[in-house]
């Protein structure tokens, strides 16, 4: 558990927002949360052109929207977690995996943005930590030196897959090692995480 400031008495980690039902907000705060999770003005924009787009040629709005779309997402993103001193996001699946939901395209910002590495993910959820502060630089760190500790294999495997691969360019040694790391995260648990991972390593390889 967190040890509170004697002065103070407040914890290390300070939650920002609850996104579950539960939880209740001062209306303006829900509404600030939900404009930062929708990408703000320029998120909308994107993905309400990409939607025009794919109506009007019949294809899926994911092959439309572009590296580029959710570098500007994700750059914007970070800009007002930051200014809100947010260094570390925990989304849960169902944020992520409908693109129909403005949420996909939050967490696909973030994943496009090189600063806000993912340092944990399951099949129920990924979290994201701002590497430029000093918590999540020593998490996103410990990935590779050992000292981030996973509660399981599964998900140590599945975040290394998932980083590797997104920040292995066009380094083929990485990609495959990318490749065995989602292959042994499927080895050990049969689910849908470690199947999307190694569908889009695989379709990718050259």
């Amino acid at each position: 558990g967190q040890q509170p400031d004697p002065n103070t008495g407040r914890t290390p980690l300070q939650l920002f927002m609850d996104g579950r039902a539960q939880a209740a907000y001062d209306r303006q705060v829900y509404e600030l949360w939900s404009d930062i999770t929708s990408g703000g003005q320029i998120g909308s924009q994107i993905v309400r052109d990409a939607r025009i787009r794919a109506r009007l040629t019949g294809q899926k709005i994911e092959k439309l929207l572009t590296p580029a779309d959710y570098t500007k997402i994700g750059r914007w993103v970070a800009q007002q977690l930051k200014g809100r001193e947010v260094w570390v996001v925990l989304m849960p699946s169902a944020a992520y995996t409908n693109s129909r939901k403005a949420s996909y395209h939050f967490v696909k910002g973030l994943e496009h943005n090189p600063n806000w590495p993912l340092v944990f993910y399951n099949n129920k959820q990924k979290i994201f930590v701002n590497a430029r502060t000093p918590q999540g630089k020593k998490l996103f760190n410990g990935i590779s030196n050992g000292k981030t500790l996973y509660p399981d294999d599964f998900s140590k495997n599945l975040t290394l897959a998932h980083n590797l691969f997104l920040f292995a360019g066009n380094d083929k040694t990485k990609r495959k090692q990318a490749l065995d790391f989602a292959i042994k995260a499927f080895e050990s648990n049969r689910s849908q995480a470690p199947i999307r991972e190694i569908i889009y390593v695989a379709g990718r390889f050259p």
